[in-house]
């Protein structure tokens, strides 16, 4: 008699939102779900490397930059908070003289970006799908939307992939995802007389979950069981009013309200299509950053505070055990194929 075979491990997902500095606080909650699902008192404090845990990562804005920084240089989360908030600071922190428009704010990221890659010795013009940076399980996808088609997610992978798509450098994905048309210059992507332009998060999709799960789904098949589906918010806002209109001369705030607003929405949906899933966790800051600003770089102390206050919160901890121990145990709850049936029955 054949004995049975073993069953295969559920895949770990995690889905970044977009937003300004409140991306420090998605990676203070991944953090914590890292530290309580590989916690060892002798290994004198080091983080495991989330490229060695995660199957897939996926984002879009400043979301779409940790992924990078976590999947494809396989940094720690400390190190990633390190780096985020010192690319952020060098694009958002202007001197009295400097006179900011999007050329000179896309000009900063270019600059951050290649130092970043300078500092961890990879060449600036290194490809997203370089094999030095495939040295980890973790498969990375970015988003952003073209002038063409601001509606429409276009994916910018660290894997092969069966089909046509831009093979872009990880400075062009990097900016591509960022650059939000109110603050950067659009990024040119391609051959001079094929050349893309992007221009940061597509419409509707600052919050890319189902975008992530969609691109898992054509990556792994649809019998392959899932244990998490991770989706972080970069903070809850609070509900965009008339009044607000006026509340950020610079237009920047407003901006990101509305995407936030926009994750939020998404949030919902999914929390109801998914609610007799237990795979799906969602974890969103929702007190003390209602008010950030695209610029706000000097608060990330604050941010990290409220983040510590709101993973101590009775259903929140509990979200955060439930997903630590989902990432710990690998266990598939469910299948791709049976998850993406059920979103599609329930969005038609």
């Amino acid at each position: 008699m054949e004995a049975p075979s073993e069953p295969k491990p559920g895949l770990c997902i995690v889905s970044f939102d977009g937003g300004g500095p409140g991306a420090i606080s998605q990676l203070a909650i991944l953090q914590e779900i890292m530290g309580r699902s590989f916690y060892d008192p002798s290994n004198d404090g080091e983080e495991p490397c989330p490229a060695d845990s995660w199957d897939m990562m996926g984002g879009v804005g400043f979301g779409g930059l940790s992924a990078l920084l976590l999947g494809c240089l396989r940094l720690s989360i400390e190190d990633a908070m390190e780096e985020l908030a010192a690319i952020g600071t060098a694009i958002f922190t202007q001197r009295v003289e400097d006179i900011v428009t999007p050329d000179s704010n896309l000009a900063k990221l270019r600059e951050a970006v290649e130092d970043l890659l300078k500092r961890h010795k990879y060449p600036i013009d290194i490809k997203l799908k370089d094999q030095r940076f495939r040295n980890g399980r973790c498969k990375v996808v970015v988003f952003a939307a073209t002038t063409a088609t601001m509606d429409h997610c276009h994916q910018f992978r660290t894997y092969s992939h069966r089909g046509r798509s831009i093979d872009p450098t990880f400075v062009e994905a990097a900016c591509a995802t960022l650059a939000i048309p109110e603050l950067f210059t659009p990024v040119s992507i391609g051959s001079s007389l094929r050349k893309q332009r992007f221009v940061g998060t597509p419409i509707g999709s600052n919050n890319p979950t189902r975008q992530v799960l969609e691109e898992a789904l054509l990556q792994f098949g649809d019998e392959q069981p899932i244990s998490l589906i991770l989706s972080l918010g970069s903070g809850r806002p609070n509900a965009f009013s008339f009044e607000m209109l006026n509340l950020y001369p610079e237009s920047s705030g407003n901006l990101l309200t509305q995407l936030m607003l926009g994750c939020e929405r998404v949030a919902k949906e999914l929390s109801l299509q998914l609610s007799e899933f237990p795979a799906y966790i969602r974890l969103n800051v929702d007190k003390g950053v209602e008010f950030l600003k695209f610029s706000d770089w000097d608060q990330l102390g604050d941010i990290e505070a409220h983040t510590d206050v709101y993973l101590q919160l009775p259903g929140i901890n509990d979200g955060v055990n439930n997903a630590s121990r989902a990432l710990q145990q690998r266990i598939g709850l469910t299948s791709l194929g049976e998850l993406s049936k059920y979103l599609q029955y329930e969005a038609a």
